[in-house]
């Protein structure tokens, strides 16, 4: 079997900077490489071990999306595309975020979103992506930890800001906007008016209709006040534990969302 010209010395030479002055590297051998795939010459051997690698990463995926599937929020999971979906269980197994602890980054052109994912290791998941926030800019992002604790996935959307605009008639968009607007139905009609108007469609397309009226609520109090707003929900109760569950929003003005976000899981 040959070696590619990739594979080759004066690719080796001109390349990686060997030079024979120093490092000899015409005496260099990727004797690892020819002795592993020396036995791979025909079709039938090739398809072999295609076949060993396609069963192997079967029983990964089988594992990780079973996995996935019951221990990821159902927010997540309700809230998430199909492709997206499979794009994150794929980085998740690529990137051996959960059985290595390595940290998935994936950016996805389309959408101009990019995607962190850690596993829970010495710290939470969740105080590990935090860390990787300071590097990125975005409008808004999502941040989602796995139920059993041991995974967390955030999304930072990164398009330009664009205004909702005019929906088509019965779309699931046109249906979502009047459920928002009849939630808000009890404020004061301009200002729900200027609300919904400056909604960024990415924004609008991800949250939820509760969030988005949690947010109008907030945005009104920033706008009047000073101070940052916090509010805590309590949730549930959990008997079986014995521990409680707990919302809890909070509200800044003129600060970066990635950065606020890294303060926040800090604390």
């Amino acid at each position: 079997m040959k070696l590619s010209q990739a594979l080759s010395q004066s690719w080796l030479s001109d390349i990686e900077l060997l030079d024979n002055q120093y490092e000899q590297s015409k005496n260099l051998e990727l004797n690892n490489a020819q002795s592993y795939f020396k036995n791979f010459s025909t079709k039938e051997e090739c398809d072999k071990l295609t076949d060993g690698i396609t069963k192997n990463i079967s029983q990964e995926l089988n594992k990780t999306v079973n996995w996935f599937l019951s221990e990821m929020t159902p927010l997540y999971l309700w809230s998430t595309s199909s492709k997206a979906m499979m794009d994150d269980i794929l980085a998740i197994i690529s990137s051996h975020v959960l059985n290595e602890k390595q940290i998935a980054e994936r950016y996805d052109p389309p959408s101009q979103t990019t995607t962190i994912i850690a596993a829970k290791d010495e710290l939470t998941s969740t105080q590990i992506i935090s860390k990787y926030l300071h590097k990125h800019k975005c409008k808004f992002l999502r941040l989602f930890n796995s139920l059993d604790k041991q995974l967390g996935l955030c999304e930072l959307y990164q398009a330009p800001y664009t205004k909702i605009g005019i929906f088509e008639e019965n779309s699931k968009q046109q249906q979502k906007l009047k459920l928002l607007e009849d939630g808000l139905s009890k404020q004061e009609p301009q200002k729900v008016k200027a609300f919904i108007g400056s909604l960024d469609l990415d924004y609008f397309n991800n949250a939820t209709i509760k969030q988005m009226m949690l947010d109008y609520e907030i945005l009104q109090y920033c706008r009047e006040n000073e101070n940052a707003y916090v509010n805590l929900i309590h949730v549930t109760t959990d008997e079986s534990s014995g521990g409680f569950r707990m919302r809890i929003d909070i509200g800044f003005k003129y600060i970066p969302t990635s950065s606020i976000v890294e303060n926040i899981i800090g604390i």
